[in-house]
């Protein structure tokens, strides 16, 4: 969005981060730079430029942080709920599949 110059960029940074409370990598992927921009601009650059919205920004980037264990669980978690879910569904649809001796639909009972 804002690749201009870095000065406009920063304070469009900052002003989205502290409104959304936007993480570093949602404001890189918001404004079309890399991770590593938006840290360098938040950090160095705001300082210099507004120490206000620069105490505001720390703020959000503090608060993110002690979040940070909650969202990397609450994301593992789902990740293994998803892959339970498709194991069961995989499962259900192989017991429909089995005839009486247990052996798949379309291919006959060993001989004894």
């Amino acid at each position: 969005m804002v690749k201009g110059l870095p000065e406009e960029r920063t304070i469009a940074l900052a002003h989205y981060m502290v409104d959304s409370g936007a993480t570093v990598r949602q404001a890189a992927a918001r404004f079309g730079v890399s991770k590593s921009t938006v840290h360098k601009d938040i950090t160095t650059r705001l300082k210099r430029q507004n120490a206000v919205l620069y105490a505001e920004v720390q703020a959000v980037l503090l608060r993110n942080k002690s979040e940070r264990h909650i969202r990397g669980g609450n994301a593992t978690r789902d990740k293994y709920r998803e892959e339970a879910r498709k194991r069961g569904a995989a499962a259900s649809r192989a017991s429909r599949t089995q005839n009486k001796t247990g052996c798949p639909e379309g291919k006959p009972a060993p001989q004894i």
